[in-house]
């Protein structure tokens, strides 16, 4: 597949679906890496993605102070190149209603090409208040390579918290999570890409190469098993295929995104399906 010409100014894209039907979910394999920067995965289907050439989508249904958030980035020609959605557990049942499940924190980090300086926005809701006041003060007091660039938020206000240094800190992860980052924190093999699941699953990239991950779709634990299989293959010198994992997110109801060296795979709604298929 080729991906089309578009104009250098990023154009607009955007999808509507009903808050109050539950999404078809199905799994899509591309053979082809499709040009995505980021991809956040929210509450009842919602979604923000970002391409790699500026261009930008999102779903209705996402609490409104992010869509103007969003309206404003996409006024000003920054481009999105971190985005998260918060996970606030409220992914099904009880008494919550579907426009209570969209409504998330959200943490994104743009550019801005004119001055070719990195901004932040972000909005606090349905989180944990201790983890909403230390993780703002982070984000409001910090300077210079100790400002925040990247969270991974977990059910229950957990976050992981990327800093411009490369420092990094977390509260409230699973446990499983937990004890693999100590292990390799010991190895001094550093984190480069997480995603924790709005059920506790979770998938975690290190610097090194090495990737772990639990609980998540079968689709994606079939496929993250393989690059494990292949890459041993390629260090003992024998032909395998390339299937090497850039990064992964999850999202509710075992919906993922994951995006391969050569391949791209996602189990999600056909309005998103639709969404990350119209750059090709």
């Amino acid at each position: 597949m080729v991906c089309k010409q578009r104009s250098a100014s990023p154009s607009w894209r955007r999808s509507s679906f009903c808050l109050h039907a539950t999404p078809t979910l199905e799994v899509h394999h591309v053979h082809t890496r499709l040009p995505l920067k980021c991809v956040a995965l929210g509450d009842n289907g919602t979604y923000i993605i970002s391409f790699e050439d500026g261009d930008m989508a999102w779903s209705d249904g996402l609490v409104g102070d992010l869509c103007e958030d969003l309206d404003c980035i996409h006024r000003d020609n920054e481009k999105i190149t971190a985005v998260a959605l918060g996970r606030d557990g409220k992914t099904g049942g009880g008494s919550s209603t579907a426009a209570d499940r969209a409504k998330s924190v959200h943490c994104i980090r743009v550019i801005d090409p004119s001055e070719d300086t990195y901004s932040y926005t972000t909005v606090y809701m349905h989180m944990d208040p201790g983890c909403a006041k230390d993780l703002g003060k982070l984000w409001e007091d910090a300077e210079g390579d100790d400002r925040v660039v990247r969270v991974a938020f977990a059910p229950g206000g957990g976050r992981f918290v990327f800093t411009q240094s490369g420092a990094t800190s977390f509260e409230g992860l699973p446990v499983s999570l937990t004890d693999k980052l100590k292990q390799r924190q010991e190895d001094e093999d550093e984190v480069e890409q997480m995603s924790i699941g709005h059920n506790g699953e979770w998938f975690v990239l290190f610097e090194s190469g090495a990737y772990f991950w639990e609980g998540v779709h079968p689709t994606l634990n079939r496929l993250l098993q393989e690059g494990k299989v292949g890459s041993r293959a390629r260090r003992k010198g024998s032909r395998a295929s390339r299937t090497r994992v850039q990064w992964v997110e999850l999202g509710p109801s075992g919906s993922f995104v994951a995006l391969f060296d050569d391949r791209t795979v996602w189990y999600g709604s056909e309005a998103l399906t639709e969404q990350l298929l119209s750059c090709v």
